[in-house]
């Protein structure tokens, strides 16, 4: 870097400048390992970014594709997502700066090509946390925050044959639930069958089941968790709508919603 060295070793991220005189300056540790796996960029070579990749306090491991446009502004705007994943940072005054120094002057051999929302980008499927096809270890979805247990789209969550026993085979002789995990599945489709997206409304008194059908379906990717009301702003929703790009979305308390949204 221009300040310095940076050391990367197995218990962190190291730096050694200079003083005033010119003469080096013993190493500090700045935060725990923190490794640039890859160089990114979107197909028309905008978007550039950088992939990183660290542990936390608790041994998970967590990845970000961090666009690069955010070096350029705030130091925190960069930092914070790595806060919130948990990177160990040492306190003290510069260590922010000096790792995204750290970052900015990393130069790794590896390119992957970024996108900015989930779903199909030529014959890959990206998701939230996984990416599926062919090629689908040169593709990455890449944000200006990390993807969270909140924004995650799709996880997994026990095996086939336990969603099987416990949902699917519920839907046997029931329209309505063989309907609603049938829009799961759809979702992913739309684009080979040239269809337009759509919405489907379940209609009914209270308790009469809307909420689990919701839940069942959402089932199909992982958490039921992602499931949202309609209590929101259409900026909000449009935000959320993306995410859910070629998947499904699902809504939950039509009364909640904002008639002039």
């Amino acid at each position: 870097g221009d300040t310095g060295t940076f050391f990367i070793k197995d218990d962190g991220i190291y730096h050694a400048g200079f003083s005033k005189e010119g003469t080096p300056l013993p190493e500090k540790r700045l935060c725990a390992r923190l490794d640039v796996l890859a160089s990114t960029c979107d197909e028309h070579s905008h978007n550039h970014g950088h992939l990183l990749k660290w542990r936390d306090n608790r041994n998970v491991i967590h990845q970000w594709a961090m666009p690069k446009a955010l070096l350029a502004g705030e130091t925190t705007d960069a930092i914070r997502p790595l806060y919130a994943g948990g990177l160990d940072i040492r306190a003290g005054r510069g260590t922010n700066q000096k790792i995204i120094e750290y970052i900015q002057s990393s130069a790794p051999s590896t390119e992957l090509t970024c996108v900015s929302k989930t779903g199909w980008t030529n014959d890959v499927y990206v998701a939230t946390n996984k990416t599926y096809g062919k090629d689908a270890d040169k593709y990455i979805l890449q944000s200006e925050s990390i993807v969270t247990s909140t924004t995650n789209q799709t996880t997994t969550l026990g095996t086939l044959e336990e969603w099987q026993a416990n949902i699917s085979r519920f839907a046997m002789g029931n329209d309505r639930l063989l309907l609603a995990i049938s829009t799961a599945f759809a979702g992913a489709l739309m684009r080979f069958s040239d269809a337009d997206s759509g919405m489907i409304h379940f209609h009914g008194n209270s308790t009469d089941g809307k909420t689990t059908l919701l839940r069942c379906a959402i089932s199909v990717l992982g958490s039921s968790d992602n499931m949202r009301t309609w209590k929101g702003t259409a900026t909000g929703f449009e935000a959320v709508a993306s995410k859910c790009n070629d998947s499904l979305l699902c809504l939950d308390e039509l009364k909640q919603a904002n008639p002039k949204e």
